[in-house]
């Protein structure tokens, strides 16, 4: 959990991507957060239905391939050479949202919830799941905080200059690789029975 508060955040920047490129209304940006929701409630039910009796790890490595598997849309997407492929925005963005949040919610957010269910030492639950609910709240802060800095320091674009959103996106994707440099921190099944 406190790996993904390292990785950087350009929400910011998507919005005004989507808002002043693309040229969506605010309305059907709100409307994208709403799938969002709607999506997580998806993942939701695919952890439970089958996913919850498997390693976190593999999870982990799921969610990242998962996420490199979408990149290449992406990128098409923020430097508008989708449109050239026939491929329109409304597509990618939705296709994107969806596979991101429901796995996202699937393969990483619900299993470390479970991970810390099992492994909290009883009589101090409300402690720990106020501690992960914190956890939760600051990460995203931080990575919007790390993402405005390595923006400022080194890519530059502005809500005027839009030009290098791309070496974000790419910048972005090539982070979400790195849990994989931790993937060994994560418990086993076997290890979660046995502290149980």
């Amino acid at each position: 959990m406190a790996l993904y508060a390292l990785l950087p955040n350009f929400g910011t920047f998507d919005y005004y991507f989507m808002l002043d490129v693309v040229g969506i209304t605010q309305f059907q940006y709100s409307m994208i957060s709403v799938l969002h929701y709607a999506c997580m409630f998806v993942g939701s039910f695919i952890f439970r239905r089958w996913l919850k009796d498997v390693e976190i790890r593999n999870l982990t490595i799921a969610e990242v391939m998962i996420c490199l598997f979408c990149a290449p849309f992406t990128i098409l997407f923020v430097t508008r050479n989708n449109l050239a492929f026939g491929i329109s925005d409304g597509f990618i963005i939705i296709f994107t949202d969806i596979i991101g949040d429901i796995f996202s919610m699937c393969l990483v957010v619900l299993p470390m919830c479970v991970l810390f269910t099992k492994i909290t030492p009883k009589n101090i639950e409300a402690t720990c799941f106020a501690m992960l609910a914190g956890l939760h709240n600051i990460k995203n802060s931080i990575r919007g905080y790390i993402g405005s800095s390595i923006n400022d320091n080194m890519i530059g674009v502005t809500r005027d200059n839009m030009d290098d959103f791309w070496k974000l996106k790419v910048i972005s994707i090539i982070c979400s690789c790195a849990p994989l440099l931790f993937i060994f921190l994560l418990p086993t099944n076997k290890q979660i029975e046995d502290c149980q």
